[in-house]
């Protein structure tokens, strides 16, 4: 298991995040404005990208950037035996793609709008998780899921996480303090995570005790720096 502190110190460079994160950016609000479930589909697939027009070198250095973190996982949160962690991967194969707002969907929401789905063949599609381990109950969720369930209950929430962590990327300590603040202000107001954690941070010290990521992150971005 590869550590955060491998993935920020060594080997993301900046452009990748900046196109994750823009790539992030469009299939979140291309779900929102579409009204779609997005219940699994991918953060980002070539044909996106290509819409984005990233040129053939930087393309090919996003995949080669991508498949270095696949299986990837980073501890997100641990507490009393419980743990939610963030996984990558890379996939090639067909996806579902969206040409009324151009980004990549599940086979639910293609299905479910079929007269602008489409099949890609044969393309580079990049996924990320979140998995929880709660006593005997697994979690598997899409963090565009997530991410666009958050923007549907604090509008703009999402988008300042993605923006603190291209910040980050940046190597600004102010993109590490927002996605304390940001991450702070969720656990302060989404009322039905109390009943899925067995704690609740409430201050920024909980958090950092509870997030070895966050620790690790710390260590870089915070005030002993």
């Amino acid at each position: 298991m590869l550590g955060v502190w491998y993935i920020v110190r060594l080997r993301i460079r900046e452009q990748f995040v900046e196109d994750l994160v823009s790539s992030a950016r469009r299939v979140i609000k291309g779900c929102i404005d579409g009204g779609f479930k997005c219940i699994d589909p991918p953060i980002t697939v070539t044909r996106l990208l290509e819409e984005m027009n990233l040129g053939e070198y930087r393309l090919r250095r996003f995949w080669t950037d991508a498949q270095r973190i696949a299986g990837t996982t980073v501890k997100l949160y641990s507490r009393m035996g419980s743990e939610f962690i963030i996984s990558v991967e890379v996939r090639q194969g067909s996806v579902y793609f969206n040409e009324e707002l151009d980004i990549p969907v599940d086979f639910i929401d293609c299905k479910m709008h079929p007269e602008s789905c489409t099949v890609i063949p044969r393309t580079y599609s990049l996924y990320i998780y979140l998995d929880g381990n709660i006593e005997n109950t697994k979690y598997h969720i899409n963090v565009i899921r997530l991410l666009v369930l958050l923007e549907r209950s604090i509008p703009c929430t999402s988008y300042r996480l993605l923006d603190a962590i291209l910040r980050m990327s940046k190597n600004d300590k102010n993109g590490y303090l927002e996605l304390l603040n940001t991450l702070l202000m969720i656990f302060r107001n989404i009322n039905l995570l109390k009943y899925i954690l067995p704690f609740m941070p409430m201050s920024v010290k909980d958090i950092l005790n509870l997030s070895p990521a966050l620790r690790i992150l710390n260590t870089l971005f915070g005030d002993n720096k």
